[in-house]
Formats: C-alpha cells, structure tokens, sequence
C-alpha cells in the first residue's frame, strides 16, 4: 500500500499508512540507521529487495514501481531535510566548488539559439529552393536534348542519304517541302542545343550547390557555440556517474521530477542520487560517507546544473552529423548521361571532319543517329520520371534532417527556459 504524506504542525512531513507507520524522527536519521529501518518497512510493501531488482533490470514500467519509487522518494527528501538541519554540514567545504564554476549557467544560450534558429531556417529555405532548381533545369536540359536530338537525327540523315530529304517532301507536297526546308536548316543550329543546354545546366547546378555550402557553412558556425554546450553537458553526465558507484539512473530521475513536483530540487537530486545507488547495493544506506557524499552533491551548482540539462532533455547530435553530411559528389556536378552522349557525339563529328569525303563519314553519321536517338531516349525517361536531379532527392532528405533537429533543439530550449 502506497504511503501517505501529512503535515505535521511544525510543517515537516509524517508518512502514514493505515498499515504502516514509518517513523523517521531526528534521533532515528542520526546515523543512517533511521532511514536504513524506515526503507525496510516501505519495502515489505512492495514485495522487498525483488522490487528494486525488478525496477533494476526492467526499469519503472508498472504502476507498483512507479509508486514504490515515489514513496521512497518522498522518504529520502525528509531524511535529506533532517541532513540539511543538523549541525556541521552547512559548514563542510564543498568538493565540487571547482566543478561547479566550470559548469556554469551560460546566459548567453538564448541568444545563440535565436541566432542559430534563424540561420538554420534560412539554410533549409535555400536546400528546398536549391532541389526545386536543380529539377527544373534538369527539366530544361531534358527538353533541350530532345529537340537538338531530333533536328541531329534529321541533319544526318539529309546528310547521308543519296537524295535530299527536302526534294523527296517537294515531290510530294510543296507545303511539306518548305517544312522539311525549314526544319533542316534550323536543324544545322538546332543540333547542338542538347550539348549547350547540358553544359548550361552542370554550371547553374554548380552555383547552387555553392549556395548551399555557403549557407551550411555559416549555419555550423552559429551552431558552435551549441555544439559545446552539448558536448559540456555530455562531459558533465559523465563526471557525475563516476562521482557514485552506480551513477544516477536517469528515468529515476525523470520519474521523480515528473511526480513529485511539490519538492525542492535538491531534495530531488538527493533522492534520485541516494535512490538509483540504493536499487543496485540495498546495503549502501549504511555507508555515511555514501549519504554524506550524496548530500554534497545535491547542495552543489553542479548537481543544479547537471539536472537543469537532463531534465531538459539531452539533445543527441547524431542526426546533426547526417544533416551536415554531404558526399563528395556533391562538391562536383558531374555530367549525366544525356551529356556523356552528347560528348560522345562531339568526338564522332570530329572523326568525321578527319574523314571528310570518305564513305567511313557516312558511317560516322549514322553513329551520330544512333547517339542522338539513345539521348532522345534517355531524356524521355527522364521527363517521365519527373526530371529528378540526381542531388535534388538528397537535399530534400538533408532539408528535413535540418528540421528535425531544429524542432528538438526548439523543444529542448522550450523546457529549458520553463
């Protein structure tokens, strides 16, 4: 049965039970020996030292060892009041005095924050505006290459064949003969548009993916300032775990600050502290160096500081290091395969210059044909696939890992400063 808490007329907590009475009175808590009895009471409650061994091992996950936690949180913090009021403690010197000032409240947090917070925001406006460019001028290219394609195609083959294209349309149509005129004289100027536009597009892809180097570079310089503050807060839960011999169990810690917000913070820090060691060495309770230890600790900035950033939450920056992860390809555009075969067909049409007035150019054009038509196929695909840039599926993912990590950083700051 769950202990009740009274007040006493003087203002000091009584726990009392309609089957228990846990009487922890200044001359019991002198020596340990007073909380050491009053524990064992409160546990027969609860099923004994196989509570706390299930609450080890499977953690605080029923409703019995969730009240069994509370409660004997609640014991601890009035043995930490009778502590607190006996002579000589407040006068000890502090162990942690040189720890203390080393982590320290940085006051200037809030204001990195909000200068981090904006240049996050317009980082992850550039990486979207930047994936939407590099489709739409894949877009362009595909397009581009479709028609420099075709009017290749038709060139080649007014080229190759023994009569002319445009006198075989004029027999049969006068109309379609000035087409036919019209589309292979475009198509001497026209055949070169895949190649252009190609090359167009890798420099434009270039400046944006310049853009977005620029705007994570300075996003990582406002994030700084964070980062160490983050890896101060991972230094600082480390230096407290080797401080006791089982460290302080951290969803103890959120369970007690969660459900017993009528206690002070220090009474809190000295009953997770005194609590997560108890759980592993029940017999711990009776070292007064471990209690007294445990007592300094609470009373310290350190203890302050450190349980201020857990119970805010430790921001991982796992994410943070595969948000700012770009592969090296990305440093480079590369060329597609649209405008490798559009190279290709450049080094056919010197070939052919080279051969000028032989029969092998005819063959050469006839390559040409085929290039052309296997770069008019690949730019259909393309389009039909939605003109995906090869990067813009990458930025789209790096944008939203930005903002996962801005909406946790937004909810860690959200309960730091509440």
């Amino acid at each position: 049965m769950e202990a009740e808490i009274k007040l006493s007329g003087d203002g000091k907590e009584e726990r009392q039970s309609t089957e228990l009475n846990l009487d922890i009175s200044a001359d019991k808590m002198e020596d340990c020996c007073g909380i050491v009895e009053a524990f064992d009471n409160l546990l027969e409650h609860y099923g004994g030292h196989s509570r706390l061994r299930t609450i080890a091992n499977k953690g605080i996950h029923d409703s019995v060892s969730k009240k069994c936690v509370v409660d004997t949180s609640k014991l601890l913090a009035s043995f930490y009041d009778e502590l607190k009021s006996a002579s000589g403690y407040e006068n000890r010197y502090d162990k942690l005095s040189e720890t203390s000032h080393k982590y320290k409240d940085n006051h200037d947090f809030v204001k990195h924050f909000d200068n981090w917070s904006k240049s996050r925001k317009d980082m992850i406006k550039i990486i979207k505006s930047a994936a939407e460019e590099l489709d739409r001028n894949l877009l362009v290219c595909n397009i581009a290459g479709i028609i420099g394609g075709i009017a290749e195609i038709l060139f080649s083959l007014n080229f190759c064949l023994p009569f002319s294209i445009s006198s075989y349309a004029y027999a049969v149509s006068p109309k379609l003969g000035l087409v036919m005129d019209i589309a292979l004289e475009l198509g001497r100027n026209l055949r070169f548009m895949g190649l252009s536009s190609s090359f167009i597009g890798i420099l434009e892809s270039q400046m944006v993916i310049n853009r977005i180097e620029n705007a994570i570079r300075n996003d990582n310089c406002m994030f700084t300032p964070l980062r160490e503050w983050f890896d101060e807060t991972k230094e600082l839960d480390d230096f407290v775990k080797r401080l006791f011999p089982y460290g302080i169990n951290k969803e103890i810690t959120l369970n007690i600050e969660r459900t017993l917000e009528d206690l002070g913070k220090e009474e809190k820090i000295f009953s997770a502290t005194v609590l997560s060691n108890f759980i592993e060495d029940p017999m711990i309770l009776k070292n007064g160096n471990f209690m007294f230890e445990a007592f300094l600790f609470s009373k310290s900035d350190t203890a302050k500081e450190w349980y201020k950033r857990l119970i805010s939450g430790t921001c991982t920056l796992n994410l943070e290091y595969e948000t700012f992860y770009i592969s090296d390809e990305m440093v480079e555009i590369f060329p597609d395969s649209a405008l490798e075969i559009e190279l290709g067909k450049c080094i056919v049409l010197e070939l052919e210059h080279i051969l000028m007035k032989n029969f092998r150019s005819i063959l050469g054009r006839l390559l040409i044909c085929c290039m052309s038509g296997m770069s008019i196929y690949n730019c259909i695909e393309s389009t039909n696939t939605g003109s995906r840039h090869g990067y813009s599926t990458a930025l789209r993912k790096l944008s939203t890992n930005a903002q996962l990590f801005l909406n946790t950083m937004e909810k860690t700051m959200h309960l730091m400063i509440v």
